[in-house]
């Protein structure tokens, strides 16, 4: 196995895979199987034109094809779960689903982690112009103090349950909540040198900027990204930053 992409409750898992796989002008990255039809019929409610809610845990194989200088394809697991399991009461009562669910990340060579922003970041005028699709409530999201322990909580999640995995992208999901000037943001992430992408993904995650610290790791840092399925360029970002680890390993 590959990449594994998890993340919160609702945070786009299925949605990044649907807009990887929707057919684009000269994509770098695209989900080659399932088709795109495919899973439009899966994932999208023909009735509200919403995302269908996950009731289970569900892995989802894709096959992404990502082309720089040479074609590579990249072998995926999408891992749709319900929002309690991350519960102390739901890991108790189903003890083999858990164990199987850690076991499968840590046996991935990559994993790629989707997060809400937090409150205080995404911008009212912003939610008010977007599709009604992908718009939410503000209060749904958690205060920025709320945050910075739900991510602190996921990196010491990671640290301690996938140990083996040498890739692991952190990404900020739903980047058109926060940036008004997304076309241009998406455009110079790609051209970013990593060191220079890495310091400008961080201003993002400026409220856990010390437990960053604290949890990074030298030999195995995470990595940082902001990604949108609204913008190419940070859509295909982490699957490109992946791509030479992946065909090498």
């Amino acid at each position: 196995m590959s990449v594994v992409v998890i993340g919160d409750r609702a945070v786009g898992k299925s949605r990044m895979g649907l807009a990887l796989a929707e057919p684009s002008e000269e994509p770098k990255v695209q989900v080659i199987e399932p088709d795109y039809q495919t899973l439009k019929d899966e994932y999208i409610n023909v009735d509200t034109g919403g995302m269908t809610p996950t009731r289970d845990i569900y892995k989802r194989p894709f096959k992404i094809k990502v082309e720089l200088s040479t074609k590579r394809i990249i072998e995926s697991v999408w891992i749709d779960t319900p929002g309690e399991i991350y519960d102390l009461e739901w890991q108790i009562e189903h003890p083999h689903a858990w164990k199987e669910f850690k076991e499968t990340l840590n046996q991935s060579l990559g994993i790629i982690l989707l997060l809400h922003p937090y409150q205080e970041q995404v911008k009212p005028t912003l939610i008010d112009s977007t599709d009604s699709i992908f718009a939410l409530d503000r209060e749904t999201l958690l205060p920025a103090h709320k945050w910075k322990v739900d991510l602190v909580n996921w990196m010491k999640f990671l640290r301690e349950n996938c140990n083996q995995v040498n890739y692991i992208l952190i990404c900020l999901n739903k980047a058109d909540l926060f940036c008004s000037n997304l076309d241009t943001v998406g455009k110079n992430f790609q051209s970013y040198p990593s060191y220079k992408r890495q310091d400008e993904a961080l201003k993002y995650f400026t409220a856990a900027q010390i437990e960053i610290e604290k949890y990074n790791r030298k030999d195995r840092p995470f990595q940082f990204f902001i990604t949108c399925v609204k913008n190419r360029s940070l859509l295909e970002l982490p699957w490109i930053y992946l791509s030479p680890y992946i065909l090498y390993s």
